[in-house]
């Protein structure tokens, strides 16, 4: 088995893995949109993302989708080659997310010392969960990759009612949940109405989203890279006559944001972070079995993870945390 003594993530959800299994004193480079845990020396960030992140939804979407053909995001191949890496991370899931796993392989054919790169997948939360078993393997760390799995098997033996919420990953255009995220609802015992576990997050129609809210309890906000902060000044940017908006207001539903970039589209331990949020807001009489560490990590729900949002006088506000 190689000692891997000198290793780059490019993707969060990784380098959170590293730190779960005790290992983030081997990191010697991350992506820049790896947030460190507290405390923790700067790294070198390699990958920078080649369009303007800061727009609102539907701009995003469309820059996005002009991007046909090439990758997203680029990498600093002269940094990466003075860090002298032997093992690369990366993931082959989304390239809108991440820089595109073809790019890394390109781009470490060319560094000295060979090193491996290894790649994720995971479509679902098995997968999650298998990628953390396939890291363990590599790095030597099966115990702790065994005992981080088995957080996620948690009991729903307890009596609860049935909500049901409609998650969304993105709001101009609407998307769905998708991948492990309707797994996560599962876990808390709640019914996700957008998506299907293992199946990518897609636009949603607006009479199908109608039909979907009508029978919603609430909604959750857990878009793709936004904070709850930038979810809130999101809301605020859409028209009012805006369809989500239009339907929330219709069917009366409560909405609450999640932060979408250390939680709900982030494969990785921090899902658990994730469950516990989803708890704390729609299961507050149920004990979270989630610790407040694993190994280097923390998994405590922080201040900024979540939120009920309200709508007053034709304005955005938190109306409270969790």
């Amino acid at each position: 088995m190689a000692n891997f003594s000198r290793i780059v993530s490019l993707l969060p959800g990784l380098t959170d893995t590293l730190f779960a299994l005790s290992l983030g004193d081997r990191l010697c480079g991350i992506s820049h949109e790896c947030d460190l845990p507290d405390g923790w020396p700067g790294l070198p960030r390699l990958t920078r993302c080649r369009f303007d992140d800061s727009l609102p939804s539907r701009e995003i979407d469309n820059q996005v989708r002009s991007h046909s053909g090439t990758d997203l995001y680029e990498i600093n191949t002269d940094a990466l080659a003075a860090l002298r890496p032997d093992l690369i991370l990366t993931q082959s899931q989304c390239d809108v997310c991440a820089i595109s796993e073809q790019t890394v392989v390109s781009a470490a054919q060319n560094l000295p010392g060979n090193p491996q790169v290894f790649s994720v997948n995971p479509l679902d939360l098995a997968g999650v969960v298998q990628m953390f078993h396939d890291l363990g393997q590599l790095l030597d760390r099966p115990i702790e990759a065994q005992a981080l799995s088995a957080l996620f098997h948690i009991s729903q033996s307890h009596k609860l009612p049935n909500l049901k919420i409609a998650h969304l990953e993105w709001l101009d255009p609407a998307m769905g949940s998708g991948h492990w995220n309707p797994d996560l609802f599962r876990l808390a015992n709640l019914d996700e109405l957008t998506g299907s576990s293992g199946k990518l997050s897609e636009v949603i129609a607006i009479d199908q989203l109608e039909s979907i809210l009508s029978g919603a309890d609430a909604v959750v906000l857990g878009l793709c890279g936004f904070t709850v902060d930038r979810t809130l000044s999101e809301l605020g940017l859409l028209p009012a006559d805006h369809p989500v908006l239009k339907l929330i207001k219709q069917y009366n539903l409560e909405v609450y944001a999640v932060d979408g970039h250390r939680l709900m589209v982030r494969p990785g331990p921090l899902l658990l972070t994730s469950l516990a949020s989803l708890l704390r807001l729609f299961r507050p009489g149920v004990a979270s079995p989630i610790p407040a560490r694993f190994g280097q990590l923390c998994l405590e729900p922080q201040a900024g993870d979540s939120a009920k949002l309200q709508n007053v006088a034709g304005g955005w506000i938190i109306q409270g945390g969790a």
